[in-house]
């Protein structure tokens, strides 16, 4: 199992604080405003090595994290390190040098895991910027200088739980070098961002490429698919799913017709014939549910103030009279609020002009359409979602209990963007 699939418990989440400067213990080294470092020891020996980390350590729950370092002054030899280490290690050690630390060095080139050392990359001195990155989902750690990146140089790293938590560190060793951290506060040099959808891509790709072609997969997905169909009241479309699939019909295509041919009045608003349905078709329904009943009557008044022409008849002023005493008649206290919105379209001469004009557009119908067929299912014993919206609610709050326990796979994952892409 990868670190990227294990998150120990003192792992930070995203909901923690990312890095925002540097710290040392080391006296060797002086910190101004938590980024600019500079030597001040004797760099005789590599015991005369100082390190700083960063204040906080790395969100494994994140994508990617990175970090650059522009140098200064190279000093006297150039000894400047940049890279990672764990929650232990030495303020007197530069990146590399040690067990749980991983560094990419100036003065050589080299690159340093854990003791070890390596050829890696071009040296880097005055005026240049180096960058460190580590891809949190296969745990992989690659440098940049001058907004290039390098290859990768160490993979799989922290496998260790005592190589958790990591932070960002640099590391000076010779007289006056200095150099300035940027952990992303300013804009880096190197296009992490793009690097970063590189990353997302690749995981969609991953999720894309299992195949669902199996029968299994196919007859489940077929079913989720027809049932969201019938639910939404699509009838013809159903049918036409049905037949081509071989997927038996969850609903008789009557029941859906009938659901279908209310959501369709509502939509035309053609209010009092959808409530002439609801009553004939389903007894008791409206009578049980004297809140959607009243939305119903809400919205017939809003589609005869809609309807209304200038100058209005006294046929039609009647009317709006009448629906509205009625609505009064029928309201609660809580209602009042309701009651007050749609009776201000009375208020304006050109309703559809009017600031209340969203009163009388279609996503208010939409919305009514929807609450009633979801009334019917549920008068009818039915659930109130299809199979297929409470398998993308749950994936959501799946992904979400994934976030908050620092899995990064799932920080590259969004159900909206994914379907968008589609």
């Amino acid at each position: 199992t990868s670190a990227a699939d294990r998150r120990p418990s003192h792992s930070r989440t995203m909901d923690d604080a990312p890095p925002t400067s540097m710290t040392s213990k080391s006296q060797n080294m002086d910190i101004t405003h938590g980024l600019r470092i500079r030597y001040t020891g004797p760099g005789e020996t590599d015991r005369d090595a100082a390190a700083a980390r960063s204040n906080a350590q790395i969100s494994l729950g994140e994508l990617v994290f990175y970090f650059e370092m522009r140098v200064i002054n190279k000093g006297r030899d150039g000894y400047i390190g940049i890279g990672l280490c764990g929650p232990h290690a030495a303020s007197n050690r530069l990146p590399g040098w040690e067990r749980y630390s991983y560094g990419y060095h100036g003065d050589d080139g080299n690159t340093f895991g854990s003791g070890s050392g390596n050829k890696y990359g071009p040296t880097f001195t005055t005026g240049d910027t180096v960058g460190c990155c580590l891809n949190c989902l296969d745990m992989s750690c690659f440098f940049t200088k001058n907004g290039t990146m390098l290859p990768i140089a160490f993979r799989a790293i922290a496998r260790e739980e005592q190589a958790l938590p990591l932070y960002a560190c640099v590391g000076l060793r010779s007289p006056h070098e200095e150099v300035e951290v940027n952990l992303g506060a300013q804009p880096f040099m190197f296009d992490i961002e793009s690097y970063r959808a590189q990353v997302r891509e690749g995981i969609q790709a991953t999720i894309s490429s299992v195949d669902v072609n199996t029968h299994a997969w196919t007859a489940s997905l077929n079913q989720l698919i027809l049932s969201y169909l019938t639910h939404h009241g699509c009838a013809r479309t159903a049918r036409a799913f049905a037949e081509a699939t071989s997927t038996p019909m969850p609903e008789g295509v009557d029941a859906i017709l009938a659901r279908s041919r209310v959501q369709a009045l509502i939509h035309g608003g053609e209010i009092d014939e959808a409530m002439s349905v609801l009553h004939a078709s389903y007894a008791g329904l409206l009578e049980a549910r004297p809140s959607l009943h009243f939305g119903l009557l809400c919205q017939r008044f809003v589609e005869l103030i809609g309807k209304q022409t200038t100058p209005i008849s006294d046929e039609h002023l009647a009317a709006v009279l009448t629906c509205g005493r009625e609505l009064q008649a029928k309201a609660s206290p809580l209602d009042a609020p309701a009651l007050q919105e749609i009776f201000g379209l009375l208020a304006y001469e050109s309703p559809h002009a009017s600031p209340l004009a969203h009163l009388l557009g279609a996503g208010r119908r939409a919305n009514l359409a929807t609450l009633v067929n979801t009334a019917i299912l549920d008068h009818q014993g039915q659930p109130l979602r299809a199979p297929l919206e409470r398998v993308a609610a749950q994936l959501g709050c799946t992904l979400a209990a994934m976030r908050r326990e620092g899995m990064a796979c799932a920080a590259g994952l969004s159900i909206d963007s994914f379907l968008g892409d589609r």
